[in-house]
């Protein structure tokens, strides 16, 4: 083999070997877009499944408050009620006592005060 036909033979074994390398490169990335592209579409299911959720999770959450804040009305206005009828209790206790007083003779000056558990219920 000549000089030039031996030149030629080496271009195009370089030539045939950097075609082989680029093609095995090529054939490695379409396998890593592949495994992306699954990935990618798992990722994408991912999250409109946690969209959901979320979506889920902000109507309970808004439900939940408005309950809480009906529930807080509630209890603030039944507290409120509550001290009322204490204390009108209080005042017809005190005259009961004092009208009493005046028909037996005594007067008394103390009035203990009420709790829940001295109230009887009649109905």
């Amino acid at each position: 083999m000549d000089r030039g036909e031996s030149a030629k033979f080496e271009f195009h074994k370089e030539l045939i070997g950097t075609i082989e390398h680029l093609t095995e490169r090529r054939e490695s990335i379409e396998c890593q877009i592949r495994e992306d592209e699954l990935e990618k579409k798992k990722l994408e299911q991912d999250i409109r499944l946690l969209d959901d959720r979320l979506a889920r999770l902000i109507d309970r959450l808004r439900k939940n408050g408005e309950t809480r804040r009906k529930l807080d009305k509630i209890l603030s206005d039944s507290n409120a009620a509550y001290q009322k009828i204490f204390e009108s209790s209080q005042a017809l206790i005190s005259a009961i006592r004092k009208e009493a007083g005046e028909i037996g003779g005594e007067t008394s000056t103390s009035t203990p005060s009420m709790s829940t558990h001295s109230i009887k219920k009649e109905f």
